[in-house]
């Protein structure tokens, strides 16, 4: 890891998704702003998104409405999912995980859902 600010406001961050993430377990909105990483059934591509829409968002990229990255690489497998408070915060949030190192990414995941779980339908049963 290196030193300095970023690495201090990545550990600020994860204690942070601890609130987050705990608030994620209970039943959501699926209008409520988030953000959230996808990856492919063999967990080798990431990709880090937000939406005002939440689960919604997430279902158009399952179903591969969604034009792009997702689509391309046949990312489908929501792994990591953190509701914010406002549509400000999501796009904040996604923009500095997107800054990210890779294994950063990875632990953050791994910290929530060790076994890289398909988090969607868990979250579609509690809504």
């Amino acid at each position: 890891m290196t030193s300095g600010l970023r690495e201090e406001g990545r550990t600020l961050t994860l204690s942070r998704n601890a609130e987050f993430n705990s608030a994620s377990q209970k039943i959501m909105d699926d209008r409520e702003p988030a953000i959230y990483i996808m990856t492919n059934k063999t967990n080798t591509v990431l990709y880090t998104g937000s939406s005002g829409y939440g689960l919604e968002r997430i279902d158009q990229h399952k179903r591969k409405l969604v034009e792009g990255f997702t689509k391309k690489y046949n990312l489908t497998k929501l792994v990591y999912f953190e509701p914010c408070e406002t549509v400000e915060q999501a796009l904040e949030r996604e923009r500095q995980i997107k800054n990210w190192h890779r294994q950063w990414k990875i632990e953050l995941i791994e910290k929530y859902n060790p076994e890289w779980k398909d988090l969607y339908e868990e979250f579609v049963k509690r809504s």
